[in-house]
Order: C-alpha cells, then sequence, then structure tokens
C-alpha cells in the first residue's frame, strides 16, 4: 500500500506531495491520496496516521 498524506496548506512539502500524487496518477501506480485542511503540523500528520491504522486493521 502507497499512501500520500498532505495538509492543504502546507508551504513546506505539500507542492512536492501533490507533484508525486500527479506523477503516480499519470504512470497508473495504485495508491491512496489524501490531502486534508491544516498545514505542517501534528494534526494533520495524527489524522492520516489514524486513517492509516483504520485501514491496516480492517
Amino acid at each position: 500500500m502507497i499512501r500520500l498524506n498532505v495538509g492543504k496548506s502546507d508551504r513546506r512539502c505539500g507542492d512536492v506531495t501533490y507533484a508525486v500524487h500527479k506523477r503516480m496518477e499519470e504512470k497508473k501506480i495504485d495508491h491512496i491520496f489524501y490531502d486534508m485542511p491544516g498545514g505542517h503540523e501534528t494534526k494533520v500528520w495524527q489524522h492520516a496516521l489514524y486513517n492509516f491504522g483504520k485501514r491496516l486493521f480492517r
């Protein structure tokens, strides 16, 4: 499973994450992409980890 998570207002690595997502779509690489409100901050990554756990333990 490949997952990409980013905060919509992440100025540190947001552009790169969106570019990687776009490239993976172009290459038809199966992946999961989430962008959520917030920046490069703990609440975004905690939410991403929570979603990963839910998916991992279904």
